[in-house]
Protein backbone atom coordinates (compact mmCIF):
# COMPACT_ATOMS: atom_id res chain seq x y z
CA UNK A 1 0.00 0.00 0.00
CA UNK A 2 3.19 2.50 0.91
CA UNK A 3 4.73 1.52 -2.87
CA UNK A 4 1.23 2.19 -4.63
CA UNK A 5 0.29 5.84 -2.59
CA UNK A 6 4.00 6.93 -3.15
CA UNK A 7 3.48 5.88 -6.96
CA UNK A 8 0.46 6.95 -7.44
CA UNK A 9 1.21 10.71 -5.85
CA UNK A 10 4.38 10.72 -8.05
CA UNK A 11 2.24 10.19 -11.00
CA UNK A 12 -0.60 12.39 -10.25
CA UNK A 13 2.24 15.15 -9.56
CA UNK A 14 4.40 14.26 -12.65
CA UNK A 15 4.12 17.84 -14.86
CA UNK A 16 1.22 18.96 -13.18
CA UNK A 17 1.43 22.54 -13.65
CA UNK A 18 1.10 21.54 -17.43
CA UNK A 19 -0.85 23.18 -19.05
CA UNK A 20 0.30 26.64 -17.61
CA UNK A 21 -3.13 28.07 -17.92
CA UNK A 22 -6.57 27.08 -17.01
CA UNK A 23 -8.49 24.65 -18.76
CA UNK A 24 -11.97 22.98 -18.54
CA UNK A 25 -13.85 23.77 -15.96
CA UNK A 26 -10.48 25.41 -13.99
CA UNK A 27 -12.00 28.17 -15.73
CA UNK A 28 -14.49 28.58 -12.54
CA UNK A 29 -12.46 26.63 -10.11
CA UNK A 30 -9.52 28.27 -9.94
CA UNK A 31 -10.68 31.86 -10.09
CA UNK A 32 -12.63 31.28 -7.22
CA UNK A 33 -10.47 29.63 -5.44
CA UNK A 34 -8.47 32.68 -6.01
CA UNK A 35 -10.88 35.35 -4.53
CA UNK A 36 -11.28 33.00 -1.53
CA UNK A 37 -7.38 33.14 -1.09
CA UNK A 38 -7.96 37.23 -1.50
CA UNK A 39 -11.02 37.26 0.70
CA UNK A 40 -13.07 38.29 -2.44
CA UNK A 41 -16.99 38.05 -1.18
CA UNK A 42 -17.56 38.56 -4.85
CA UNK A 43 -16.93 34.79 -5.08
CA UNK A 44 -20.14 34.19 -3.15
CA UNK A 45 -22.38 36.75 -5.21
CA UNK A 46 -24.57 34.73 -8.07
CA UNK A 47 -24.66 38.04 -9.67
CA UNK A 48 -20.90 39.05 -9.66
CA UNK A 49 -19.20 39.83 -12.56
CA UNK A 50 -16.78 37.48 -14.57
CA UNK A 51 -13.29 38.14 -12.88
CA UNK A 52 -11.60 37.88 -16.09
CA UNK A 53 -12.60 37.10 -19.88
CA UNK A 54 -14.22 33.87 -20.38
CA UNK A 55 -14.70 32.61 -16.61
CA UNK A 56 -17.11 33.22 -13.70
CA UNK A 57 -17.51 32.19 -10.15
CA UNK A 58 -18.31 28.79 -9.43
CA UNK A 59 -21.10 29.22 -6.64
CA UNK A 60 -23.02 26.38 -7.86
CA UNK A 61 -21.65 24.07 -4.94
CA UNK A 62 -20.54 24.58 -1.09
CA UNK A 63 -16.97 26.04 -0.95
CA UNK A 64 -14.57 23.64 0.90
CA UNK A 65 -13.03 22.21 -1.88
CA UNK A 66 -11.75 25.85 -3.04
CA UNK A 67 -10.63 26.72 0.03
CA UNK A 68 -8.76 23.89 0.39
CA UNK A 69 -7.48 24.91 -3.16
CA UNK A 70 -7.12 28.65 -1.70
CA UNK A 71 -5.12 27.36 1.00
CA UNK A 72 -2.53 26.13 -1.46
CA UNK A 73 -2.69 29.58 -3.51
CA UNK A 74 -1.60 31.41 -0.38
CA UNK A 75 1.05 28.64 0.97
CA UNK A 76 2.37 28.03 -2.56
CA UNK A 77 1.45 31.10 -4.36
CA UNK A 78 -0.90 31.66 -7.20
CA UNK A 79 0.45 29.16 -9.75
CA UNK A 80 -0.77 25.61 -11.97
CA UNK A 81 1.14 23.68 -9.23
CA UNK A 82 -0.52 25.27 -5.94
CA UNK A 83 -4.18 25.30 -7.67
CA UNK A 84 -3.65 21.03 -8.85
CA UNK A 85 -1.88 19.77 -5.84
CA UNK A 86 -4.70 19.30 -3.59
CA UNK A 87 -6.53 17.20 -6.34
CA UNK A 88 -2.90 15.41 -6.30
CA UNK A 89 -3.34 14.81 -2.89
CA UNK A 90 -6.65 14.13 -2.16
CA UNK A 91 -6.83 11.70 -5.74
CA UNK A 92 -3.97 10.10 -3.72
CA UNK A 93 -6.05 9.35 -0.80
CA UNK A 94 -8.85 7.92 -2.57
CA UNK A 95 -6.46 5.06 -3.49
CA UNK A 96 -6.02 4.90 -0.14
CA UNK A 97 -9.46 5.17 1.17
CA UNK A 98 -10.78 1.98 -1.75
CA UNK A 99 -8.21 0.12 -0.30
CA UNK A 100 -9.21 0.30 3.53
CA UNK A 101 -13.25 0.47 2.26
CA UNK A 102 -12.49 -3.53 0.72
CA UNK A 103 -10.15 -4.61 2.83
CA UNK A 104 -13.24 -4.15 5.35
CA UNK A 105 -15.48 -5.44 3.63
CA UNK A 106 -13.52 -8.39 1.50
CA UNK A 107 -10.18 -9.06 2.80
CA UNK A 108 -6.65 -8.51 1.69
CA UNK A 109 -6.81 -9.56 -1.29
CA UNK A 110 -9.72 -8.00 -3.18
CA UNK A 111 -8.20 -4.87 -1.21
CA UNK A 112 -5.11 -4.94 -2.86
CA UNK A 113 -6.71 -5.16 -6.57
CA UNK A 114 -9.20 -2.91 -6.20
CA UNK A 115 -6.39 0.35 -5.07
CA UNK A 116 -4.27 -0.76 -7.89
CA UNK A 117 -7.49 -0.67 -10.20
CA UNK A 118 -8.10 2.76 -8.54
CA UNK A 119 -4.61 3.86 -9.07
CA UNK A 120 -4.40 3.61 -12.90
CA UNK A 121 -7.95 4.63 -13.23
CA UNK A 122 -8.01 7.15 -15.90
CA UNK A 123 -10.85 9.20 -14.81
CA UNK A 124 -9.49 9.15 -11.37
CA UNK A 125 -6.30 10.16 -12.47
CA UNK A 126 -7.29 13.05 -15.27
CA UNK A 127 -9.45 14.58 -12.23
CA UNK A 128 -6.25 14.39 -9.74
CA UNK A 129 -5.01 16.65 -11.93
CA UNK A 130 -6.76 19.62 -12.41
CA UNK A 131 -8.26 22.07 -10.16
CA UNK A 132 -11.81 20.84 -9.61
CA UNK A 133 -14.26 19.42 -6.51
CA UNK A 134 -14.73 15.41 -7.80
CA UNK A 135 -11.59 13.82 -5.99
CA UNK A 136 -12.48 16.01 -2.91
CA UNK A 137 -16.21 14.97 -2.23
CA UNK A 138 -15.19 11.01 -3.50
CA UNK A 139 -12.60 10.96 -1.22
CA UNK A 140 -14.81 12.15 2.02
CA UNK A 141 -17.53 9.85 0.92
CA UNK A 142 -15.35 6.69 0.48
CA UNK A 143 -14.07 7.87 4.13
CA UNK A 144 -17.68 7.86 5.57
CA UNK A 145 -18.15 4.51 3.73
CA UNK A 146 -15.66 3.33 5.78
CA UNK A 147 -16.32 4.60 9.18
CA UNK A 148 -20.40 3.60 8.58
CA UNK A 149 -18.76 0.02 8.03
CA UNK A 150 -17.04 -0.16 11.21
CA UNK A 151 -19.39 1.52 13.35
CA UNK A 152 -21.67 -0.89 12.17
CA UNK A 153 -19.51 -3.74 13.14
CA UNK A 154 -17.55 -2.67 16.32
CA UNK A 155 -20.88 -0.27 17.54
CA UNK A 156 -17.84 2.48 18.66
CA UNK A 157 -19.55 6.42 19.02
CA UNK A 158 -16.29 7.23 17.35
CA UNK A 159 -16.78 6.16 14.49
CA UNK A 160 -20.17 7.35 13.90
CA UNK A 161 -18.77 10.60 14.57
CA UNK A 162 -16.43 10.03 11.87
CA UNK A 163 -18.87 9.39 9.88
CA UNK A 164 -21.44 12.23 10.40
CA UNK A 165 -18.08 14.32 9.68
CA UNK A 166 -17.25 13.06 6.84
CA UNK A 167 -20.75 12.93 5.53
CA UNK A 168 -20.53 16.52 5.92
CA UNK A 169 -17.10 17.64 4.61
CA UNK A 170 -18.60 15.35 1.53
CA UNK A 171 -21.21 17.92 1.05
CA UNK A 172 -19.48 20.57 1.58
CA UNK A 173 -17.39 19.77 -1.18
CA UNK A 174 -20.19 18.92 -3.83
CA UNK A 175 -24.01 18.64 -3.70
CA UNK A 176 -23.97 15.16 -4.84
CA UNK A 177 -22.35 14.43 -1.60
CA UNK A 178 -26.07 14.32 -0.22
CA UNK A 179 -26.56 10.98 -1.92
CA UNK A 180 -23.97 9.64 0.30
CA UNK A 181 -26.24 10.20 2.93
CA UNK A 182 -28.96 8.36 1.15
CA UNK A 183 -26.52 5.44 0.69
CA UNK A 184 -25.62 5.63 4.53
CA UNK A 185 -29.04 5.78 5.69
CA UNK A 186 -30.21 2.99 3.82
CA UNK A 187 -26.95 0.78 4.93
CA UNK A 188 -28.32 1.88 8.87
CA UNK A 189 -31.93 0.54 7.67
CA UNK A 190 -30.69 -2.70 6.45
CA UNK A 191 -28.39 -3.38 9.05
CA UNK A 192 -31.75 -2.46 11.65
CA UNK A 193 -34.02 -4.31 9.57
CA UNK A 194 -31.59 -7.85 9.60
CA UNK A 195 -30.42 -7.53 13.48
CA UNK A 196 -34.69 -7.14 14.32
CA UNK A 197 -35.25 -10.02 11.95
CA UNK A 198 -32.44 -12.25 13.36
CA UNK A 199 -33.94 -11.76 17.05
CA UNK A 200 -37.72 -11.93 16.81
CA UNK A 201 -38.75 -14.58 19.10
CA UNK A 202 -40.22 -17.67 17.17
Amino acid sequence: LIILTLFSLIVRIYRISEPNRKYFDEVYHVVTAEAYAKNNPEAYNPWAPPPEPDTAFDWLHPPLAKLIQALSINVLGDKPFAWRLPSAIFGTGIVVATFFLAYFLFGTKVAVFSSIVIAFENLNLAMSRITMNDVFVTFFILGSFVFVHLYLTKKRFRFLLMTSITLGLAVSSKWTGVYAIGAVFLDFLIEITTYDTHNLNP
